[in-house]
């Protein structure tokens, strides 16, 4: 899994908390398309899910076909878990 965080487009607050608007949502690719410095594209094969503001992406994270299909099955179990109207906390790391 490889992840980044850009926060080119706000300011810092002394507390380092930058929240987002409402507006903002997930995005889910098949993969992602680049364009470097010198404005040649690019693409990573890795299925990609960002935290889109705007047209501003802050958060990337790209995950290969194992890790993607981890997370589909984190999610599913967790899911169920809170179908049970469980008190108990449940977390994986993927």
């Amino acid at each position: 899994m490889e992840a980044t965080i850009y926060v080119g487009k706000y300011k810092l607050p002394k507390n380092g908390v930058i929240p987002l608007p409402k507006t903002a949502r997930l995005r889910v690719l098949s993969h992602y398309l680049g364009v470097d410095e010198k404005g040649n594209s690019w693409k990573d094969d890795r299925l990609t899910i960002t935290l889109e503001d705007e047209n501003f992406w802050p958060v990337i994270i790209k995950l290969s076909d194992h890790e993607a299909t981890r997370l589909v099955e984190v999610l599913q179990e967790i899911l169920e878990h809170r179908k049970s109207n469980s008190s108990e906390q449940r977390t994986y790391a993927i």
